[in-house]
């Protein structure tokens, strides 16, 4: 099993705290650390406004432009993670992050669930030849499925697809474990589990029965640090329990993992169904968290669309989505039939034929 301590962005803007938690992560077992490398304004509209998060409300905007990654950091925190022995992976969120970190030499890109959908940002990771790793938490098995053929077609070669559930945290009874091996048959290739429960035993070690190849996990230093990630992650010595069981599970014979699978009444609750789709605690944030095509500022009728006024971007309440991402490139140069107000989604209807 391939363990991913996520450190996501619990550094709190701090790159001395990022490094420390490298090497928590590296003395608890960790086989690779993962970071964000994100621009907030590439991510969402200006008007998100307050969010509800596991750690309390807050003004979003606010807490992602203070939680970016500098890219002065990539190099470093690339340095430090070989220090120690680990993979350093980062989650980019738009193509120019998709650039400086090939040219920083990051080990692999992971591809985060809201991203599943963001094909024109697949395609610049295809085209780096670098190994993905995708988590696919609120996505349908038709989404992932053109997503894997993006990648791979595009010049992917070493592809892991995890299953997810992108609730926080995720009820251990709401895993549906069973996906993994059912997903690494469709597709052929490793899999495994981004794992948001707080659960540090009976699903990281059903996981690794059941074939799983890969693990990720949220990483802090302290739960009691304040950030939207920190309540739900685990710390180093919760980590490096979860590790030792996992090695354990690891080294028994297959007839062993087979009879410990059904040892348990609850085992067979946390393995549930092998359906891929959107979880029941994913419904209501499927529609806004997906990307699609939204107006980054307000947009006049007659307008010529361009990058500066349409991106392709998540948001945070359920409004209207826009038009796919696949069709971003099809819309620059167009003009807009009707005004469309910053955040809301663009549809064909606001756009003028051609």
């Amino acid at each position: 099993m391939f363990v991913i301590a996520e450190i996501g962005t619990n550094h709190d803007g701090s790159l001395e705290k990022a490094e420390e938690m490298i090497q928590a992560a590296a003395e608890g077992g960790a086989d690779a650390v993962k970071f964000q490398h994100f621009k907030a304004d590439e991510m969402y509209p200006p008007n998100i406004g307050m969010v509800d998060v596991p750690g309390g409300r807050i003004d979003f905007m606010k807490y992602l432009r203070r939680t970016e990654m500098p890219t002065a950091w990539l190099p470093e925190l690339r340095a430090k993670s070989e220090r120690y022995g680990v993979e350093f992976m980062v989650s980019p969120f738009d193509i120019e992050c998709v650039r400086q970190l090939d040219e920083c030499g990051v080990a692999a890109f992971k591809v985060a669930s809201a991203e599943v959908t963001h094909l024109p940002m697949l395609e610049a990771i295809a085209k780096t030849g670098r190994p993905v790793v995708m988590s696919t938490g609120f996505s349908t098995l038709a989404e992932v499925d053109e997503a894997v053929r993006r990648l791979e077609g595009g010049g992917c070669r070493d592809l892991a697809v995890l299953h997810c559930v992108s609730a926080y945290p995720t009820p251990p009874e709401a895993c549906n474990l069973n996906v993994v091996p059912a997903m690494k048959k469709i597709f052929g290739g490793p899999g495994g589990f981004s794992d948001h429960t707080e659960d540090l035993s009976d699903v990281p070690r059903l996981l690794t029965a059941v074939g799983g190849d890969v693990i990720e996990k949220h990483f802090t230093l302290s739960r009691t640090e304040k950030g939207p990630d920190h309540p739900f992650a685990v710390e180093p010595s919760e980590f490096a329990r979860m590790v030792e069981g996992i090695r354990e599970i690891e080294s028994w014979p297959r007839e062993k993992k087979e009879q410990f699978v059904k040892s348990e009444e609850r085992y067979g609750r946390i393995l549930g169904c092998s359906v891929k789709g959107v979880s029941p605690l994913e419904k209501e944030i499927y529609p806004c968290e997906k990307r699609s095509i939204r107006a980054r500022r307000n947009i006049a009728p007659g307008e010529t669309l361009s990058a500066e006024s349409i991106g392709v971007l998540r948001f945070t309440r359920n409004i209207k989505q826009g038009i796919s991402p696949r069709h971003y490139p099809l819309l620059l140069g167009r003009k807009a039939r009707r005004a469309v107000a910053v955040g809301d989604g663009v549809q064909w209807e606001d756009i003028l034929p051609e």
